[in-house]
């Protein structure tokens, strides 16, 4: 890309501001308290929300091959994915963020 600003790069640019993704839809399934919350994630690959108070969030995705597949063996052999972030808090306002994928 000679002659290019990589930072014209629309994916570079959301991952670096993300304030430009669009907000997840979430459905509480237990209320809102200082130990953390619950929830369902209600998008086109569901999945669940934990938030654990005050640093670590939980969230796993149920992954079908095609939208079709319930996960009732009719499909193409569904997958469920865990992203775990802990934040390691190291100056007021800031933190370092460690990320898991399995």
């Amino acid at each position: 890309r000679h002659g290019e600003d990589e930072n014209d790069d629309p994916d570079i640019d959301l991952e670096r501001n993300r304030g430009k993704l669009p907000s997840t839809p979430l459905k509480l399934i237990t209320p809102i308290t200082s130990f953390g919350f619950s929830a369902i994630r209600t998008t086109d690959n569901p999945g669940t929300v934990d938030y654990i108070a005050p640093s670590l969030v939980l969230s796993c995705t149920d992954r079908r091959k095609n939208k079709d597949d319930c996960g009732n063996g009719n499909g193409e052999n569904p997958f469920r994915d865990w992203n775990v972030a802990y934040a390691i808090p190291t100056l007021p306002g800031k933190c370092r963020l460690l990320v898991r994928v399995a």
